[in-house]
Parts: C-alpha cells; sequence; structure tokens
C-alpha cells in the first residue's frame, strides 16, 4: 500500500494501475488469475442486436486476446494527420492502414470509446477488405443488403436489411457500401 500511495503522486492513473498489477503479480503470480484452461473455457464474445440497427457488445476475452485488442486499438485511437494534436506529416505511406488513417475524424469530437469504435470499425473494414476471410458456403464473407428499389433509387426515406435482419438507414447502407464491390440484384 505505501508503494502505491509513492507512486501515486508521480503516476497518472494509467500508469498507477499497472504498476499496482506487476506489484500483485509478484507478491503472489498465481493468486490473482484463474488458471489457463478456466480462461480458455470462460472466453466468448456476443452481440445483442438492438431494434434500432446496433448493437451492444459482451463477453470476456482471454488475457492475450485482450493484450492483442489493446495493442492495436492503442495505435489507432492515437491523433491522426490532419487532427487536432496529431502528427503534420505521416511517414507511414504505403501502409495497408493508409485509407483508414486518412479517414477524416474530428479528434476533439471523439471521447475514447468513440474513438475505440471507430477504430474496431477500422480493423473489421481492413480485414474485410484484405480478401483473406474464409468463405461461407462458397461465398466470400460480405455484408448483404436488401433494400426495395424505389428507397434506392430517390434514396429516399427508408429502410434497408441485412442477412441478419439488421436495419439500416439509407445513408448507413450508402456509407457501408461506398467501399464495396456491389452486386446487385433486382427482385419482383
Amino acid at each position: 500500500e505505501a508503494m502505491l500511495v509513492t507512486h501515486a503522486a508521480q503516476l497518472n492513473p494509467k500508469d498507477l494501475t499497472v504498476a499496482a498489477h506487476r506489484i500483485l503479480d509478484e507478491l503472489d503470480p498465481d493468486g490473482r488469475r484463474p488458471s489457463d484452461e478456466v480462461q480458455q473455457q470462460r472466453r466468448r464474445f456476443g452481440l445483442k442486436l438492438n431494434p434500432d440497427g446496433s448493437s451492444n457488445p459482451y463477453g470476456q476475452f482471454t488475457p492475450e486476446l485482450t493484450a492483442q485488442l489493446q495493442a492495436v486499438l492503442s495505435v489507432l485511437t492515437q491523433p491522426r494527420a490532419g487532427e487536432a494534436g496529431g502528427p503534420t506529416d505521416t511517414t507511414t505511406a504505403g501502409s495497408p492502414t493508409d485509407e483508414a488513417a486518412a479517414a477524416p475524424r474530428p479528434l476533439s469530437a471523439r471521447s475514447m470509446e468513440q474513438r475505440q469504435h471507430d477504430a474496431l470499425a477500422d480493423i473489421i473494414g481492413n480485414v474485410q477488405r484484405s480478401g483473406g476471410l474464409p468463405s461461407e458456403g462458397g461465398l466470400p464473407a460480405a455484408v448483404y443488403i436488401t433494400v426495395p428499389l424505389e428507397v434506392l433509387e430517390e434514396r429516399v426515406a427508408g429502410v434497408a436489411t441485412t442477412m441478419f435482419g439488421q436495419s439500416l438507414t439509407v445513408a448507413e447502407m450508402l456509407r457501408l457500401a461506398s467501399d464495396a464491390d456491389l452486386i446487385p440484384i433486382v427482385i419482383d
């Protein structure tokens, strides 16, 4: 306790949390964590779909997945070139995330949770565009959307539906379609 109080005067809350975990690990390396087998049994992830088309994630990640996710989110939530607080030039030209990194998003208007959400969206988009996903029933992983033709042609208020029953506004559908290879199918 005394050690943490001493460190509290010198460290920010995030670094103090890291220091506290390290101290606990040293004092009781086996007492704080469940075994690897228990961690593997507890791992789960799901999405609870909301009526408006959004979802609430739930689950428990393993320590390895948590570390990987934190590492990637840490990089993708940093201020980007051209944003308030971001670097003035980019030195990663040619990297596979250039498109995502160059996407203008006002940093000052986003909370850390919003930046993490946007980073997760970037990750999913990069994976989808990579072509490295396995096929499902012989078809590449894709978002299939059904929308009435008049809604699509007129871009009027209306709702599109994904193959999972999720409702999307026309604006949401068009944002998804902006990066997509479209295969129109007209159903009478």
